[in-house]
């Protein structure tokens, strides 16, 4: 079975030509001396057939195969007599960051691993699994028969009471900073804060819009935010909070893009992650736009009385667009933050700017207090789905992915290819949503293959370029979130074979890394 798989494995992704040929003769004739006579007649017919091999095929022979040589039920059995004896009843996995493998990895390791533990042990083996809203395969996992537990804001608190989802945010947020801080420090919060010109509320709720209740956002941006106060002697303030937002984008966020344009990923891939910069370019222009048209009178409603420095950090949409800003969600470019019916009675999803982002752009983020204002969010100036239609129309299509058929649609057909199931009316291939902007082709095309590298690789590099100092394989391994062994790993590689970082002795025969001026000169001139 396992030379099967070798087998078809070597065939995956070759093109097959086969051409068959029939050849059809046919002899007939009168032999009568009154009709003497000879016809002769041939057909040839020919069809030639190209064909791509699939490696749908290969996937799914290699978890059945694995499954028949490696027996599970038998390591489940193995296992629960062995823990039997600690008088153990339940084995826990846990898997964190479970979003950050790659697609095929992920439904390898599902079919493979995950789902036959999970569906084999008789509930011996439990997993609980950390992973991304949208980033799970859950392969043939019964999902009625498993406990999602969202942990975002818009997930977490809409299901439970959507008139009082903000309160029940920032309370999450002041729990989660007195009892840190009490545990800590034995003080209360306000010992840290400076709450002459600004309640403590009044902070637990500007703390809630910049971190979208991300405990390690919170960490990063009170970080940020002592070193510019409670290091000089004096408690933090919404200055300070509001400039650790504007560092924290410009260091965590904005590096997702450089990250993608120096990757190890495919062409097509690589141009659709790149072509969400420019939606979100769309998203701030058109927003500091309707600030303007707001300052300079052209707005004239009465929820746009505000005219020194009016909010304009939100934007609502159709929810077919959702599956669009998934990458810019993820990232934390954009938030979903509600969901409101529009004066034509139709459903939008409202979505904000990460509040770094409106520190940079000058925006100013939320809406009016009082309920006058409950709609501010679904005004006609901040429905943006003209813009992502236009956007997506110019800059997407749908192609069969059959290379003999070549049939491609616009954007506007994809409900039409969705009922069918994503396969091509004309030969039943599957079809795919493709980039097509030939200007970020031709700019992805102007990078050398050769400085390429894997993500977790350039991360490092953007990580000693950031901090402009030496640093430990723990201080990287901490801000990338993995451990310092692999941290160690890549570099010593970056080192001998790329020749892009320095690995410098100190005392007590620590290591530290630099970039090389070869890696400066690269990447980040």
């Amino acid at each position: 079975m396992i030379q099967q798989f070798s087998t078809r494995t070597k065939t995956t992704d070759e093109a097959s030509d086969s051409t068959s040929i029939q050849n059809t003769s046919k002899i007939s004739g009168n032999l009568t001396p009154k009709d003497m006579g000879l016809n002769a007649e041939q057909n040839r017919v020919g069809s030639i057939n190209n064909a791509q091999k699939d490696a749908t095929e290969v996937e799914k022979q290699f978890p059945e195969i694995f499954l028949k040589v490696f027996q599970v039920k038998e390591l489940v059995n193995k296992l629960k007599e062995i823990l039997s004896l600690l008088e153990i009843q339940h084995l826990v996995i846990l898997l964190d960051d479970f979003s950050e493998i790659d697609d095929q990895s992920m439904k390898v390791f599902v079919d493979v691993v995950l789902a036959p533990l999970n569906n084999w042990s008789d509930e011996f083996i439990k997993f609980e699994v950390a992973a991304y809203p949208n980033r799970v395969y859950y392969g043939r996992i019964d999902t009625g028969k498993i406990d999602i537990i969202d942990l975002d804001f818009y997930n977490l608190y809409s299901e439970i009471d959507r008139s009082t989802m903000e309160e029940r945010a920032i309370d999450f947020t002041k729990r989660l900073l007195d009892r840190r801080i009490d545990y800590f420090t034995g003080q209360p919060t306000s010992l840290f804060f400076d709450t002459k010109k600004e309640s403590m509320e009044n902070y637990y709720e500007l703390l809630f819009q910049i971190s979208m209740n991300v405990p390690r956002i919170v960490g990063y941006i009170l970080y940020f935010a002592s070193e510019r106060t409670i290091a000089s002697g004096i408690p933090i303030n919404k200055a300070a909070l509001e400039a650790a937002s504007a560092r924290y984008f410009e260091r965590h966020i904005t590096s997702f893009f450089e990250i993608t344009t120096y990757s190890m990923m495919s062409f097509d891939e690589k141009v659709s992650i790149l072509q969400l910069r420019e939606l979100l370019d769309k998203f701030v222009e058109s927003l500091a736009s309707i600030k303007k048209r707001i300052v300079t009178g052209d707005l004239t409603g009465r929820e746009y009385r505000e005219k020194f420095n009016p909010y304009t950090s939100h934007f609502h949409l159709s929810p077919t667009y959702e599956k669009f800003l998934k990458t810019l969600e993820l990232n934390f470019f954009i938030s979903k933050y509600n969901e409101m019916s529009n004066r034509d009675g139709a459903k939008q999803s409202i979505y904000c700017l990460n509040y770094g982002l409106c520190v940079i752009s000058n925006l100013r983020w939320g809406k009016p207090k009082g309920t006058e204002f409950r709609k501010y969010f679904i005004a006609r100036p901040f429905d943006f789905n003209g813009l992502v239609d236009d956007f997506l129309k110019s800059s997407k299509r749908i192609v069969c992915t059959n290379s003999t058929c070549n049939e491609n649609w616009a954007l506007d057909q994809l409900p039409n290819l969705e009922f069918t199931k994503m396969k091509c009316p004309e030969c039943y291939s599957p079809v795919e949503i493709i980039s097509t902007s030939e200007r970020l082709k031709a700019e992805i095309k102007k990078i050398d293959d050769s400085k390429l590298l894997p993500p977790i690789d350039f991360s490092l590099l953007h990580e000693l370029n950031k901090s402009g100092k030496s640093l430990r394989p723990k201080e990287v391994a901490e801000e990338l979130d993995c451990s310092y062994q692999l941290i160690a790993w890549k570099a010593k590689k970056l080192d001998e074979e790329k020749e892009l970082i320095i690995r410098v002795k100190i005392e007590n025969g620590k290591t530290v890394y630099e970039l090389t001026e070869k890696a400066k000169d690269d990447y980040f001139t």
